[in-house]
C-alpha cells in the first residue's frame, strides 16, 4: 500500500482522485496548493503526489521545483493532472522538472488508475538538480499568461453574471408570460452572443402555443414562415427529455433540428428546455455564435446556467399563469363577496323601503300570547293610536277598553270565534283615540305558523291597519252618488244606461229634450235601432268593446238621429256596469252634444287655413323678385299651407284673347291638357263661356259649390277625380285692370263663405300688388342700366361690361380699345326738326351699330348724341382704328330718313387703348372722351388718345386701301411650294402661298397684310382669288402635259364660317372634271374647334366632291383627339416648330415620333412642314414620315420657276 498525496484547489476534484486511491487500496492525503502539499511531503514522506499545475498561493511547477530542490525530497515521483490548455507548452514544462506523466482534464477513471500504477512502479532515486534558469522563464511566462486569461475570463465571466442577474431581476419582477419569455429570448441570445433565438412554450391548460424571437433579421427569411410546434425534431425530444445540448448542425437547415422551413440558416445550436418541477413547458434555441464559427466550452458551461434559467424560467413562467389563476380567482372572491354586500345591502333597503311602506300605509302589528297579552308591537302603533308608551294596552283586554262602544259586542264575538276555532279573524270596526277622535281600523289576526306546526294555537300575529280616510271617502262617495243623480237630471247632458244587449234601461231628461221623444217611447228599445244612423255600424263594435272594457272604447264620437231625422254629434264617456258579483250588467254613458262645436272648429280650421294662406303670400310678396316666381310660389302656398286640392292663375293675354296658363299646384300638367286652349275671353257674355272668362269679363269673384253640374266648369271629371267639391275664382288686378285669375278648388262643398272669400280677396289684392310692384320695380332696373330711347346699355352698364373684360387680362395685358363716337350736328336736328325727331335719329344711329357691331363689340349710349364702343381682343393700335372706322362707315354712309326727310349725318371718334391710356375702364373713357373733344376740334374723324398712335393708325388705314386696290388691280400673287415623298423622292404636289407685290414696296411680307386682310373682311375675297388662280395653274400645268400635282390651298376661318364658301368651291371646280382631284383645301385644328358641329358638315360637303383636306399646324392648338377621329380629314401636317426642335433633344422626337403613329394610326398622311437640314429629313424617314416640305427643298417659288424646276424635269426634287 502506497501512500499517495493529491494536490487540487477543487474539493471536489481531489474526492475522485481520493476515491480511486482508496479503491485502490492504497493511502490518500490531500493538499489544497503547493505550500500545503510541500509541508505534508516533508511531514509524511509519500511516495508519490498527483499535483494540479494551475493553483493559488503555489501551483505545481512551483511546487516540483522546490521538491527537487530538497535532496531529501527529489526523488518524489510526480504526476501533474490538469485542465491547462497549452498542453504542449505544459508537457515541456513536466519534462523540465523532471514530472514524465501528464493528465489533462477531464479524463476517465481508468486513466487515472493506469497512470498511479506506473509511477508506482518506476520509483526510483532522484538526486536534486538546479532547474535551469530557462525552466523558470517559461514557468514565469506561463503564470502570466494564466493570469491574463484567468482576468480576461473573470471579466466575461463577471459581464455575464451581471447579464444573468438583471435577467433573474426582469424575471422575477415579471407577471405577464408574453413578456416573461419575450425577455428570456433577448436576454439569453445577448448573454451567449447568438446570431438569433427563438424561444416555444405551451400554456399548461389550454392549446395556445407562445412564440419569442429575437435577432432576426427580415433580410435574412427567405419570406413568410411558419410557427414552429413545440413537440417537433430534436427540439421537441430536448423538451421531453427535460436536458440541454449544444450541437453542430453540418448543413445549416434549421428544419433538422425541428424548426420550420424558412427560417434562417442554423450552424450551431445551444438548447435548453423550458421546464418545472410537474411539467416541460418548451424550449429555448440559440442559433449561430456571434464571431466564432461555433461554440465554445465556454458557452457549454453556460448551457448548464441555461439549463437552470430554463429550469427557473419554467417555475417562474408556471408561477406567473398560477398567479393569474389566482388573481383571477380573487377576482371572482372580491366579486362574490360584493355581491353578498349588495345582497346584504338591499335586504336593508328593502327593510327599509317596507318600514316605509308600512308608514305610507299607516298599517302596524301587535304580536299577542296564549293569555291575551301583548308580547311586542311595530313603533308606529301609538302614533296610530294617539298614546304613549306608557299608555299603550298591554292585553287584549285593555285593547277591547279603547273599542268604540258600539263596536265591542262585535268585536268581542269575532275574537272568540277566532280563538276557539284557531282560523283567521278579518274585522273592522272603530276605536278611540288618544284625543277622543274615532278611528277606524282594519285587523287581521292569524295565527303564527311556528305555533301551528308545534300544534299550539296560543300565539297571534294581529296586522292593524288605519283606514279611517278610506271610510270617510266611503261616506262621501254615497253623498256624492245621491248629489250625482240629482245633477244627471238636471245637467245639460246625456245620461244613458243599456243593457248588455243594448237596451235602454235608464236616460235623463235632456237626451229626451234633445231627441224629441217621450221615456216611455224608449224604455225598453233597442238603442242602436232606434238612435244611431244606418251607415254608422261599427258603433256596435264599438259597443262591444265597452262591454269588454277595452279602453278605446271609453271615448269616442258618433252622430245620433233625432225624432225628426236631424243629425246630432255625440262625444260619448263610456263605463262598465257590473253586479254585485262583478259580473258585466251593461253599459253607463255620458253624452256631450258637440255639434256646434264641431261647426265652429270646422269653420275655424278652413279660415285658419285661409290665414296660412294669406301669411305666406305676404311674406312671399316681401321678398320674390321674378314674377314667375310669384305665380309659382303662390299656388304652392296655397295647396300645402292653405291645403287647397288644387290652386291655378291664369294670365289674361289681351293679343290672343284668352288665358294662358301661369302656374298650377296640387295637380299635373296633364289637367292643362284638358282644359287646353278653351279659356276664351270676350268683352261681352256667351255661350259657354267658362268661370273664369266670366270673372276677367266681370271684375267680381265667383263660388260654385256643383262642379258635376255647374256648365261654366271646362273639365268636371277631371276635377271630380281629384277629389273636388267646390271652387273659387277671384280676379287679379293692377290699376284697376284684370291681368289674371286664380283659382282654388276645395275638397269640401259649401267651403267658401262669405267670410272666406273676404279673405281670399284681400289675397288677391296682396298677388295683384305684387304684380304691380315687380313691374314698376323692373321698369326702374332696367332704366338703372339701359338707356330708355335706345334700348342700349347706358354709362353704368358700358362701364361695368369693360371692367369686366379687362379683370382677366390683367396678366396678359391683352390691347382693348374704347371709342367714343359723336354725332355732328346733333343740335341742328333737334332744333329744327324736333326732340321727337331727334329722339328717333338716335334710335336709328343705335340700331345700325348693333347691327354693324353684333356679338363682337359692346355698344352703348354714354351722352346725349354720343355713344361708346368697346373693342376687345383687338391685335394692335391699327385693328381697334379699323373696327372703329368700319362702325362708323356701317353707321353714316347711308342717309337717314325722318318724317319723310333725308339727311345725310356724320361722327367723330376718340380711342383710348388699354392698357397705355389707362387700367381701369373709367380712366379709359375720360381718355376717351378727350381724344374725341380733339377730334371735334379738328379735320380729323378719328383721333387716339396718344397721339403717336395716330400716325400708325394712318398707316393701318392707308395700308387697308392700298390693299383694296391691289385686289382689283390684281397685285396679289401664287408662289408654290414643293412637297416631297421620303420613300421615292419624287415631287407629291405643292402649297399656294399668297404673296402680294406691291409696285411701290415690292413683294410685301404675309405677315404684314394677312392679319389686315382677316381684320377687314378682305380675306374672304382674297382667299376666293387663291382658291380659283391655283386651280387655274393646275390646270394649265396639266394642259401643257407635265406630270399632274395637288395644290394645297390655305383656307381662313372666315371662309370656312362663310355660309356660301362650300358653293364657291362647287362652282370653282365645276369648270374642270379633275380640279377636285387635284386640290387639297388646309385648315387649323383652332378653326375647327371653334365650331365643331359646322366645320364637320362643311368638311363632309368638301369631302363629297374630291377634295382633300389637311390640318395645318397640327400640334399648335388645342383640339381634341377624339373630334380629330371623327373630322373628314386625310392630311396632317407637322408645325415646323416640333421640327426644330428634334436637335434639341431625343424629348423632341419622341413627340415628333408620337405625331407621326398618332397620324398613321386614324389612317392620315402626315407630312412635316419646315424640314431646312438633311439631317431633319433623314430623322423624319425613320420614323416612318410620308412627306416634306420646307427650305430644304426650296423656298416658295413664283408658279413659272416652280413649273420649270418641278414640274418640266422628271418630278424628282434636286440633290440635298
Amino acid at each position: 500500500m502506497a501512500k499517495i498525496l493529491v494536490v487540487d484547489d477543487l474539493p471536489a476534484n481531489r474526492a475522485l482522485v481520493v476515491t480511486l486511491i482508496g479503491h485502490g487500496g492504497h493511502q490518500a492525503l490531500e493538499a489544497a496548493d503547493g505550500a500545503e502539499a510541500l509541508a505534508l511531503v516533508r511531514t509524511e514522506r509519500p511516495d508519490l503526489v498527483i499535483s494540479d499545475i494551475l493553483m493559488p498561493t503555489m501551483d505545481g511547477f512551483e511546487f516540483v521545483r522546490q521538491l527537487r530542490s530538497d535532496d531529501g525530497l527529489a526523488a518524489t515521483q510526480v504526476i501533474f493532472c490538469s485542465a491547462h490548455y497549452l498542453e504542449e507548452e505544459a508537457l515541456r514544462l513536466a519534462e523540465a522538472c523532471g514530472v514524465t506523466q501528464v493528465l489533462f482534464k477531464p479524463c476517465e477513471p481508468q486513466d487515472i488508475l493506469a497512470a498511479i500504477e506506473q509511477a508506482l512502479k518506476q520509483i526510483r532515486h532522484q538526486p536534486s538538480v538546479a532547474l535551469e534558469h530557462s525552466f523558470q522563464t517559461r514557468h514565469l511566462q506561463l503564470m502570466t499568461d494564466k493570469l491574463t486569461d484567468n482576468v480576461a475570463e473573470l471579466a466575461a465571466m463577471n459581464r455575464r453574471l451581471s447579464a444573468l442577474t438583471d435577467l433573474n431581476l426582469q424575471l422575477a419582477s415579471e407577471r405577464d408570460p408574453q413578456v416573461l419569455l419575450a425577455n428570456v429570448c433577448r436576454g439569453a441570445r445577448e448573454l451567449v452572443g447568438a446570431q438569433y433565438a427563438v424561444l416555444c412554450a405551451v400554456r399548461k391548460h389550454s392549446d395556445g402555443v407562445i412564440i419569442c424571437t429575437s435577432g432576426m433579421d427580415p433580410a435574412l427569411q427567405s419570406g413568410p414562415v411558419d410557427l414552429p410546434v413545440v413537440s417537433h425534431g430534436l427540439l421537441g425530444q430536448l423538451r421531453a427529455e427535460r436536458r440541454p445540448q449544444r450541437l453542430v448542425n453540418a448543413g445549416g437547415d434549421p428544419a433538422a433540428i425541428g424548426l420550420p422551413a424558412g427560417y434562417p440558416p442554423l450552424h450551431t445550436a445551444l438548447i435548453a428546455p423550458i421546464v418545472s418541477l410537474s411539467f416541460s413547458y418548451g424550449w429555448l434555441c440559440l442559433a449561430n455564435k456571434q464571431g466564432a464559427d461555433a461554440f465554445s466550452a465556454d458557452d457549454e458551461k453556460i448551457l448548464a446556467i441555461l439549463a437552470i434559467l430554463g429550469a427557473q424560467v419554467g417555475c417562474i413562467y408556471e408561477n406567473g399563469i398560477l398567479y393569474q389563476e389566482v388573481q383571477q380567482h380573487a377576482e371572482q372572491l372580491q366579486e362574490q363577496v360584493q355581491e353578498r354586500q349588495r345582497a346584504v345591502d338591499a335586504l336593508h333597503a328593502n327593510k327599509a323601503t317596507l318600514r316605509r311602506a308600512q308608514a305610507l300605509a299607516r298599517i302596524s302589528h301587535v304580536i299577542s300570547g296564549p293569555d291575551g297579552a301583548f308580547e311586542s308591537w311595530l313603533d308606529t302603533l301609538p302614533d296610530m293610536l294617539g298614546l304613549d308608551e306608557s299608555a299603550m294596552p298591554r292585553s287584549v283586554r285593555d285593547w277591547l277598553a279603547l273599542v268604540h262602544p258600539d263596536d265591542r259586542d262585535m268585536f268581542r264575538r269575532h275574537a272568540l270565534q277566532a280563538a276557539h276555532q284557531g282560523v283567521r279573524m278579518d274585522i273592522t270596526y272603530r276605536v278611540v283615540r288618544g284625543d277622543g277622535q274615532p278611528l277606524y281600523l282594519r285587523q287581521v289576526t292569524e295565527p303564527l305558523e311556528e305555533d301551528a306546526g308545534r300544534g299550539q294555537l296560543g300565539r297571534w300575529f294581529n296586522t292593524i291597519q288605519d283606514i279611517t280616510k278610506e271610510k270617510r271617502a266611503e261616506e262621501e262617495l254615497h253623498e256624492s252618488d245621491r248629489r250625482f243623480n240629482d245633477m244627471l237630471d238636471k245637467v245639460e247632458m246625456i245620461s244613458l244606461m243599456l243593457d248588455c244587449e243594448g237596451r235602454i234601461t235608464y236616460c235623463n231628461d235632456y237626451l229626451l229634450r234633445l231627441t224629441g221623444w217621450q221615456r216611455d217611447e224608449v224604455f225598453g228599445r233597442n238603442w242602436f235601432e232606434l238612435f244611431v244612423p244606418p251607415e254608422l255600424g261599427d258603433v256596435r263594435s264599438v259597443f262591444a268593446d265597452v262591454l269588454a272594457d277595452r279602453p278605446s272604447a271609453w271615448h269616442y264620437d258618433n252622430e245620433i238621429l233625432t225624432r225628426s231625422g236631424e243629425r246630432r254629434l255625440v262625444h260619448w264617456n263610456n263605463t262598465v256596469l257590473r253586479s254585485v258579483g262583478g259580473q258585466v250588467a251593461g253599459v253607463a254613458a255620458l253624452g256631450e252634444d258637440i255639434t256646434a262645436r264641431r261647426d265652429a272648429e270646422r269653420r275655424i280650421k278652413r279660415l285658419n287655413r285661409v290665414y296660412a294662406v294669406l301669411s305666406g303670400i305676404n311674406s312671399l310678396v316681401m321678398r320674390v323678385r321674378q314674377r314667375d316666381e310669384l305665380f309659382r310660389e303662390a299656388c304652392r302656398i296655397a295647396v300645402e299651407d292653405g291645403q287647397f286640392k288644387i290652386a291655378w292663375i291664369g294670365r289674361v293675354d289681351h293679343a290672343l284673347q284668352e288665358l294662358a296658363s301661369a302656374a298650377l299646384a296640387g295637380a299635373g300638367t296633364e289637367l292643362l291638357m284638358h282644359v287646353g286652349r278653351r279659356v276664351w275671353l270676350s268683352e261681352t257674355p256667351r255661350e259657354g263661356e267658362s268661370l273664369c272668362a266670366s270673372v276677367v269679363r266681370t271684375r267680381q269673384s265667383v263660388v260654385c259649390d256643383d262642379i258635376q253640374n255647374d256648365p261654366r266648369i271646362l273639365v268636371p271629371q277631371e276635377l271630380a277625380a281629384r277629389g273636388v267639391a267646390s271652387m273659387a275664382v277671384l280676379p287679379l288686378l293692377v290699376a284697376h285692370e284684370v291681368v289674371g285669375v286664380i283659382a282654388l278648388f276645395a275638397d269640401e262643398a259649401g267651403f267658401f263663405d262669405d267670410e272666406e272669400m273676404h279673405l281670399l280677396t284681400e289675397l288677391a289684392g296682396d298677388i295683384g300688388f305684387a304684380m304691380d310692384h315687380l313691374d314698376k320695380e323692373e321698369r326702374l332696373n332696367y332704366l338703372a342700366y339701359y338707356d330708355d330711347i335706345t334700348g342700349l346699355p347706358n354709362r353704368t352698364l358700358f362701364l361695368e361690361r369693360s371692367g369686366q373684360h379687362l379683370r382677366p387680362r390683367e396678366g396678359a395685358k391683352t390691347l382693348l380699345g374704347m371709342g367714343l363716337m359723336d354725332i355732328s350736328r346733333f343740335r341742328f336736328v333737334n332744333d329744327t326738326f324736333g326732340r321727337q325727331q331727334g329722339d328717333e335719329l338716335l334710335k336709328q344711329v343705335a340700331q345700325r351699330l348693333q347691327q354693324a357691331a353684333g356679338d363682337a363689340y359692346d355698344v352703348a349710349r354714354i351722352g346725349v348724341n354720343t355713344f361708346g364702343v368697346a373693342v376687345t381682343d383687338a391685335r394692335d393700335a391699327g385693328a381697334v382704328a379699323l373696327a372703329l372706322d368700319g362702325l362708323m362707315r356701317a353707321c353714316f354712309d347711308a342717309p337717314f330718313v325722318l318724317g319723310g326727310t333725308e339727311l345725310r349725318m356724320a361722327a367723330k371718334a376718340g380711342v383710348a387703348l388699354y392698357p397705355m391710356d389707362g387700367a381701369d375702364a373709367e380712366t379709359l373713357l375720360r381718355n376717351a372722351e378727350a381724344a374725341l373733344n380733339k377730334a371735334k376740334a379738328s379735320a380729323d374723324s378719328l383721333l387716339f388718345y396718344t397721339s403717336e398712335m395716330n400716325t400708325r393708325v394712318a398707316e393701318a388705314l392707308s395700308l387697308e386701301g392700298r390693299l383694296r386696290d391691289a385686289l382689283e388691280q390684281g397685285q396679289f400673287v401664287l408662289h408654290y411650294q414643293p412637297k416631297q415623298h421620303l420613300a421615292t423622292g419624287a415631287i407629291a404636289g405643292a402649297e399656294a402661298l399668297i404673296r402680294w407685290n406691291d409696285p411701290c414696296r415690292g413683294l410685301v411680307p404675309p405677315a404684314q397684310f394677312i392679319p389686315i386682310l382677316e381684320e377687314t373682311g378682305l380675306i374672304y375675297d382674297v382667299g376666293r382669288w387663291a382658291l380659283r388662280q391655283a386651280l387655274a395653274d393646275n390646270l394649265r400645268w396639266r394642259q401643257a402635259g407635265l406630270a399632274p400635282q395637288r395644290v394645297a390651298v390655305n383656307v381662313s376661318f372666315l371662309q370656312l364660317r362663310h355660309r356660301g364658301f362650300i358653293a364657291e368651291v362647287r362652282d370653282a371646280v365645276a369648270h374642270d372634271a379633275q380640279a377636285a382631284a387635284g386640290l387639297e383645301l388646309e385648315i387649323t385644328e383652332s378653326m375647327v374647334m371653334d365650331d365643331v358641329q359646322h366645320s364637320t358638315a362643311s368638311l363632309h360637303a368638301l369631302r363629297e366632291m374630291g377634295i382633300t383636306i389637311a390640318i395645318d399646324d397640327f400640334g399648335t392648338g388645342f383640339s381634341s383627339l377624339s373630334y380629330l377621329a371623327k373630322l373628314p380629314v386625310d392630311t396632317l401636317k407637322i408645325d415646323r416648330s416640333f421640327i426644330l426642335n428634334m436637335a434639341l433633344g431625343s424629348q423632341g422626337v419622341a413627340l415628333v415620333s408620337t405625331i407621326i403613329n398618332l397620324g398613321h394610326s386614324l389612317g392620315l398622311k402626315v407630312v412635316a412642314e419646315g424640314v431646312e437640314t438633311a439631317d431633319h429629313s433623314r430623322l423624319l424617314a425613320l420614323l416612318g414620315c410620308d412627306e416634306i416640305q420646307g427650305y430644304l427643298l426650296s423656298k416658295p417659288l413664283p408658279a413659272d420657276e416652280f413649273e420649270a424646276r418641278f414640274l418640266q424635269g422628271a418630278g424628282e426634287a434636286p440633290a440635298s
